[in-house]
């Protein structure tokens, strides 16, 4: 061999030889070229405590590296052929600065560990690992070894670099984590339990693999965290204790979620922990504790949350609502949250895509000028005393205040309102936001609520249940009054207030003032109603009626509305255009109406079509039939002459009344639908068949 001061060039054996020493030596070249080590088939043991680096040369040919002391390093270099590199009895195989040169002979390491330094490097190389055995990655390097991980020990990996592993790893024993990350992307069956004491375990880089088998995962410390980053849905059953990152500063926490997929956790998880919801959807498959200890940090950054499937679920942890989040998805179940929510500042949506999410905790928040947002078509449940200041806005579906208790409250400002707001809660309560919006207000709970604020919201108010007490005559001219079952409304403000129409129980009531009972003679009310307490008035503007609608809509003004008012001259008064959706100002037929011969079960028969109120069901009859529904009486009948209509009519449907009916105009508002009726007979045997309608 070529001598050198600290080393040789080359290397080749002529049988088994042992190397050691007590200071760092190297096979390498001298000026150029590359180094030699040819094992020739046979055995090389590294002995001794120190350092000997194989560096920028080849070693190709068959044969065994046993180091049994100290550190054998590889620089650079190709490393192949038959024969393992067995790294025994806590000695170490370095691999250094691997900016070139590739390692595929197999290693196998017993009570040892494999370092890799200095550069990214894959190590094509099969590993094995027997007792206890650790894979140690340097800072700001990432070690990939894409073929599996086999044998029969414990595997720790070490320091803050990165471990990337692809294969399917088998090996018996534990996974112990202690620093960096450690990236899986095969589907890992190792036996043992998993230990993250630090840095990260991520499964998966945005495919559609990486999984570790079923046994426990353990995050060790406040250093701890573990990774989900796959693009497919899955289910991870495994339990996680221990600790965790904290907090919602940090990045990253204890467990994560990326990417758009769905992830289905199971595990009766005690970790304490934050976890963090960065993309995609967590579903809860159980009623385990899926998200850790009940007070752990759950920190929501974007996503969803669901029931895996339509049994409720009931989430206890705090919440950091630091972006958007989306809540259920439609058919899974309802969802409790009965942790605290911090808001925090800035403008949310809260969208509800299942039917009920509820929130029984205190959500605090603030930002001038910001919004807490309810979109979605799911109701929304809060039923804790809230403190949040944001500008409640309902978008779509339904927000609830309180769930039948005695707590439930809005934040401190002003609700917008485009949907639906319900106040359901037994204790008496004073809503004094400023609610403004086209949306529906629906107090549903027995409560006694004063309502502080001279609202500007312009859709219906309905009371179920309790007794709303404005304190300002509020209610908007153009908008409705329902109140039904033990609701009730309080006029204590004595003055009067105008509103279009008034229901009791879903019945129209008449135009004109009401009042309490007295309020006729007290007060010059035109009605009174025990439904009604205090001082004050309600101006009613119209019955509220289904045809009074219809003659506001249509025009109609207070010298030509009444039922029997004709004021196009033609042959149908105002009732009979309002059920048959004809222009009450307008002689034009329309072309709705229509009588021909058409096949009916494969006969030729006299048919009638009309246009009728959809309200209107089932026509009945023994021979003439009739049908009622919003105030009209519908009769078809018919008859052989015009002096008798005692003829057996029937309604036509399916596919024959949808062949008569095809090509007719269009309907308005859909109020109305196409009903065709027939006479018994076949024109062909009896030709002198007659068919009408009457609407009263």
């Amino acid at each position: 061999a070529g001598g050198h001061s600290n080393g040789f060039r080359s290397l080749t054996l002529s049988g088994d030889a042992t190397i050691g020493g007590s200071g760092r030596w190297d096979i390498r070249p001298i000026t150029a070229g590359q180094a030699s080590l040819d094992l020739a088939g046979n055995t090389l043991t590294k002995l001794g405590f120190n350092t000997i680096a194989f560096v920028d040369g080849n070693l190709t040919n068959p044969g065994t590296i046993n180091v049994e002391e100290g550190l054998l390093a590889f620089t650079r270099s190709v490393i192949s052929g038959t024969g393992n590199v067995n790294v025994n009895n806590g000695s170490t195989l370095r691999l250094e600065n691997y900016t070139s040169g590739t390692i595929t002979k197999p290693i196998v390491l017993t009570d040892s560990t494999l370092w890799n330094t200095g550069a990214n490097f894959t190590l094509d190389a099969s590993v094995t690992v027997e007792g206890d055995s650790k894979i140690s990655v340097g800072s700001g390097s990432t070690l990939t070894v894409p073929n599996p991980i086999t044998g029969t020990g414990n595997l720790e990996k070490q320091e803050t670099g990165n471990l990337a592993s692809a294969g399917d790893n088998s090996f018996s024993g534990n996974l112990v984590l202690n620093g960096g990350n450690t990236i899986l992307t095969g589907t890992n069956s190792y036996a043992g339990t998993t230990t993250i004491n630090s840095g990260t375990l991520q499964l998966g880089t945005g495919g559609t693999t990486g999984s570790i088998n079923g046994n426990e995962v353990v995050l060790g410390s406040t250093s701890a965290a573990i990774r989900f980053n796959r693009s497919d849905d899955f289910t991870f059953p495994n339990v996680i204790s221990g600790s965790g990152i904290t907090g919602n500063a940090l990045n990253p926490a204890a467990v994560n979620k990326d990417g758009a997929n769905t992830v289905t956790l199971t595990g009766a998880s005690t970790y304490t922990g934050t976890t963090r919801l960065g993309g995609g959807t967590v579903a809860i498959g159980s009623d385990n504790s899926v998200f850790g200890d009940p007070t752990a940090l759950i920190d929501l950054r974007t996503g969803a949350i669901r029931s895996s499937d339509a049994s409720p679920r009931t989430i206890p942890n705090p919440i950091s609502y630091s972006d958007s989040t989306v809540w259920g998805s439609p058919g899974t179940g309802n969802l409790t949250l009965t942790g605290d929510v911090a808001y925090g500042g800035g403008s949310k949506t809260i969208t509800v895509n299942n039917a009920i999410t509820e929130f029984s905790g205190i959500i605090n928040g603030g930002g001038n000028g910001t919004f807490l947002t309810k979109a979605g078509p799911g109701t929304l449940i809060l039923s804790g005393d809230n403190t949040y200041t944001q500008i409640t806005a309902i978008n779509s579906g339904v927000l609830q205040v309180g769930n039948g208790g005695t707590t439930g409250t809005l934040g401190s400002s002003n609700v917008v309102n485009n949907a639906s707001l319900v106040i359901n809660v037994s204790a008496e309560i004073p809503i004094n936001n400023v609610i403004s919006g086209t949306g529906t207000f629906t107090h549903a709970g027995p409560a006694f609520t004063i309502i502080g604020a001279d609202n500007t919201y312009t859709g219906d108010t309905i009371v179920t249940d309790g007794t709303i007490s404005p304190s300002l005559p509020y209610f908007a001219d153009s908008s409705a009054l329902r109140l039904s079952g033990d609701g009730t409304v309080d006029l204590f403000h004595g003055q009067t207030d105008v509103i279009d129409k008034f229901f009791i129980d879903d019945v129209p009531q008449a135009a004109g003032l009401w009042g309490r009972v007295g309020s006729i003679v007290d007060l010059g009310a035109d009605f009174e109603s025990a439904l009604i307490t205090g001082d004050g008035l309600l101006s009613v503007s119209s019955s509220g009626s289904a045809y009074d609608s219809w003659a506001t809509d249509a025009g109609l003004t207070a010298g030509n509305d009444g039922p029997a008012d004709n004021p196009d001259f033609d042959l149908f008064d105002n009732l009979g255009e309002f059920g048959l959706d004809g222009d009450p100002l307008s002689g034009a037929t329309g072309g709705k109406i229509v009588v021909k011969v058409a096949s009916v079960g494969g006969e030729q028969v006299l048919t009638l079509t009309i246009p009728v109120r959809t309200a209107v069901g089932t026509f009945n009859g023994a021979d003439a039939i009739t049908a009622s529904g919003d105030g009209v009486t519908y009769t078809v009948e018919g008859g052989n002459g015009l002096d008798s209509w005692l003829l057996d009519i029937d309604e036509v449907t399916g596919p024959d009344a949808a062949a008569i009916q095809a090509g007719l105009p269009g309907l308005t508002n859909g109020d109305w639908v196409y009903r065709t009726f027939r006479t018994p007979g076949n024109v062909a045997s009896d030709p002198a068949e007659f068919i009408r309608a009457r609407v009263e």
